[in-house]
């Protein structure tokens, strides 16, 4: 009996916590927990599981990897597979996920990934192939996701928000309409101020969704200058209001301060003279939306991550301005070294 009672009480906790995971909240207290039952004889497998969606979600690459390596190599189990390639695509490691890649029966998982792996190496027609053999499956709203991302890196606008539109009758609504919000800021579209109204504010549970919401009426509130010092809540929007470049160099800091960070800056490198080596080459705009966001090529590496190396950075400019809001590493993956070449070709 109290066995049965210990695992009906450990199950129900991490239904709860798998709860969290999708709506993006109590992250740093539900790794604690996690990491308190990795010693107990009962769900190993699923509490690693969830316990790596949490270390991704907070950026710890390093234990993330060493989590999902060490189940996978020990259980063979399929969903920590999947998440090893994820996590190796994630870094711009496309060789290695291939490889295990290879390993994996043929499912609908498997087909969703051939298309990130696509999408990775900039192949865009491949990866709209794989990703439409999703539709009418239980991965149609990750397919819709996805193929809306490849038509924003081919540069298709109308076909990345026609993609978006397939999710309003879904749970990904919210984080649907956010990015057609985002595509509207960046083509100064004339029904951004009713796409704003619209958005459901109050039917909205997703913590992650909200900030993102939130942030997109500040913005829009600076563009119209409605922006008031009273509503400052974070650095974003402390940024817009008043812009200083010592706050930036600090948020960049603090951002890359911690061990296993994904995207992390390596620490033997200046953080100023990287600030305004970018503001300098800001050469190759990847998108508009609330933000501006450029590639730029370092004549250094700024980063190492399991051995993989890049001296790439995206970084993100308060819109029309060099006004840096953050800058980190991107994986050396075909759709950047893509952009490289093409803005070459145009000079």
């Amino acid at each position: 009996m109290y066995r049965n009672n210990y695992t009906q009480k450990i199950n129900n906790k991490l239904n709860r916590i798998s709860d969290d995971i999708k709506q993006n909240k109590n992250r740093r207290k539900n790794i604690t927990e996690l990491e308190y039952l990795l010693n107990q004889p009962y769900f190993k497998t699923r509490i690693k599981l969830l316990l790596f969606k949490l270390y991704m979600q907070v950026r710890k690459i390093d234990k993330a990897y060493t989590l999902i390596k060490e189940l996978y190599d020990t259980t063979k189990d399929t969903d920590a597979l999947f998440d090893l390639v994820k996590l190796l695509l994630d870094i711009g490691d496309v060789e290695r996920a291939k490889k295990y890649l290879e390993d994996a029966d043929y499912s609908e998982m498997k087909i969703y990934l051939f298309g990130l792996l696509n999408k990775y190496e900039g192949n865009y027609p491949e990866a709209i192939k794989y990703l439409e053999k999703l539709n009418h499956t239980i991965m149609e709203g990750d397919m819709h996701i996805e193929l809306a991302n490849v038509y924003e890196k081919m540069g298709d606008l109308k076909k990345e928000n026609e993609e978006l539109e397939k999710l309003y009758n879904t749970d990904k609504k919210y984080q649907a309409k956010i990015r057609i919000i985002k595509n509207a800021f960046g083509q100064n579209d004339p029904e951004l101020p009713k796409l704003i109204s619209s958005f459901d504010y109050d039917r909205c549970n997703h913590h992650g969704d909200l900030l993102q919401f939130k942030r997109c009426v500040k913005y829009y509130k600076y563009i119209n200058g409605q922006l008031n010092e009273e509503e400052l809540e974070n650095y974003s929007d402390k940024q817009l209001y008043n812009y200083s470049k010592e706050r930036a160099i600090s948020h960049i800091n603090k951002r890359h301060a911690s061990s296993g960070t994904l995207y992390k800056i390596a620490d033997d490198i200046n953080t100023v003279e990287l600030y305004d080596y970018c503001i300098n080459h800001l050469d190759i705009l990847l998108r508009r939306d609330d933000t501006d966001v450029y590639l730029v090529e370092m004549p250094y590496d700024v980063s190492e991550q399991i051995g993989y190396k890049t001296n790439l950075l995206e970084v993100l400019t308060i819109p029309n301005t060099n006004n840096i809001l953050t800058l980190y590493p991107v994986a050396k993956v075909g759709m950047y070294t893509k952009r490289l070449e093409e803005n070459t070709h145009e000079k």
